[in-house]
């Protein structure tokens, strides 16, 4: 088996683990941490916008 078929099935399997449990895909391949921080800063991005607009609106009126 060469290196390109290991890589792709590899892939294959990577993907069927996600379709079946997508929670347990990122537990398996240690994504946890990473889910989390992705969650954590796109909360934060979405609070500085919340809040940069509501100044710019009371500022405006």
């Amino acid at each position: 088996m060469s290196d390109k078929e290991l890589q792709k099935k590899i892939k294959r399997q990577m993907e069927a683990d996600f379709r079946a449990d997508p929670l347990g895909f990122h537990e398996k391949h240690g994504l946890t941490a990473s889910l989390h921080r992705g969650v954590v800063a796109c909360v934060v991005v979405f609070c500085i916008v919340l809040f940069g607009f509501l100044i710019w609106s009371i500022l405006r009126h």
